[in-house]
């Protein structure tokens, strides 16, 4: 395995960058510019990005393309998430036989504000790797990392999580009450806190081993950085130049994809003209349909400037402002003070309101009947008949 160079993220405000290199025997973390370390680096330099600054997790795909799974992800992940997706970044792993696809999420401003020092410093990583997923990993063992105050932990191939150390009880008690969890034989504490300063773990009914953690986090991360982890959040329009293959081998590709696209687009042209020309006679079918059934006897002319012509009139409803919406609005303050009343339908003409409802008993209509009339109203009871264990009615209401 070729050994990496590790770079730790953010830069500091001076370029100054903490950085290791286990190709020199030491595995010992060094402070310098990252100007002179991408220099020695060359090619094998990756960046290891804070694990709180980010979620990891796992998406359910089934069978959604390859292809298409970047523009999916995001929108599958919508509910799950507090801010906008247009303002994240959704770096994909390898998805798994059964399904599952492990994705990492991240604000793009924070990738700007990593990469943007990397740019300017001539650093150009082969990867940019979650820190979580570089933790030591063998199955049926978790690894935890505890150091000035906070605390990373790999729960799986593809999963962890970074917190602060007080909050490490109740993140490893949400990871091992997850459905699609395996629980784990064992966790493995590494740590260069005292332990009378680390939380108490042991309600979590999970072996804890505690051991002394020799150096920095960052090295300890070098030997799985050899191996690489299973996302790299240098994808899309973080993606470094150079990457991906040979430029001009890809500029082919992408011509001769444009070439069989416009042929199948000239072919299909003839087919596709027919399928709008019989897609508009039927929205235009529809909209005739709608409008003779909403207005009957009225001639079809420019169908939304009448629609919104007839509905000003329902809103407007004359001088004494018996219009559906007014005289509507105050019926529909009665019936959710009355309750209980079931409106099965109404009907407007000539500035009155028929009411078709089913109420509980005859005391429920009596009710009703009489807070219409205290809302200023006048109440005409057309017809009640026996419907079961309630009372089916018809009135005509009429404003002032």
């Amino acid at each position: 395995m070729t050994e990496r160079w590790l770079v730790g993220l953010p830069v500091d405000a001076d370029g100054r960058v903490a950085w290791t290199n286990p190709g020199d025997g030491e595995r010992v973390c060094r402070r310098d510019s990252l100007a002179r370390v991408a220099a020695l680096a060359g090619r094998r330099l990756v960046a290891v990005a804070p694990g709180v600054e980010m979620v990891l997790t796992r998406l359910e795909v089934g069978r959604i393309a390859a292809r298409d799974l970047a523009r999916a992800v995001p929108y599958l992940l919508e509910e799950q998430l507090c801010v906008p997706v247009e303002t994240l970044h959704f770096a994909l792993g390898r998805r798994a036989p059964d399904g599952w696809l492990p994705v990492a999420v991240v604000s793009r401003r924070r990738m700007e504000e990593w990469i943007a020092p990397l740019r300017q410093a001539g650093a150009r990583p082969e990867a940019i790797f979650p820190a979580p997923l570089l933790l030591p990993w063998e199955p049926e063992c978790w690894s935890v990392v505890a150091r000035e105050g906070q605390a990373m932990a790999r729960t799986g191939p593809v999963s962890g999580f970074a917190v602060d150390l007080v909050n490490l009880p109740l993140a490893l008690r949400r990871a091992l009450a997850a459905p699609d969890i395996r629980p784990p034989a064992r966790i493995r504490l590494l740590t260069d806190v005292d332990s009378p300063s680390l939380p108490d773990l042991t309600a979590l009914g999970v072996p804890v081993r505690v051991e002394a953690m020799r150096g920095d986090p960052l090295s300890l991360m070098s030997v799985q950085a050899a191996a690489g982890c299973g996302i790299d959040l240098a994808q899309g329009a973080y993606l470094p130049a150079g990457r991906g293959g040979d430029g001009l081998a890809r500029l082919r590709f992408a011509m001769v994809c444009v070439l069989i696209w416009l042929v199948i687009k000239a072919g299909l042209g003839w087919v596709e003209g027919e399928r709008l020309d019989r897609r508009i006679a039927g929205l235009d079918r529809e909209i005739r349909e709608l409008f003779e059934g909403t207005w009957p006897g009225a001639r079809l002319v420019d169908p939304r400037v009448q629609m919104r012509q007839q509905l000003e009139g329902l809103r407007r409803g004359g001088a004494r402002g018996q219009g559906f919406v007014p005289l509507f609005g105050r019926v529909a303050g009665v019936l959710r003070r009355v309750g209980d009343v079931e409106l099965r339908g109404v009907r407007h003409q000539a500035g009155k309101l028929e009411l078709i409802a089913r109420l509980a008993d005859l005391q429920r209509l009596e009710a009703l009947e009489r807070a219409l009339r205290e809302a200023g109203l006048t109440v005409a009871l057309q017809g009640a008949e026996q419907e079961g264990s309630g009372v089916a009615a018809r009135l005509l209401v009429e404003g002032p």
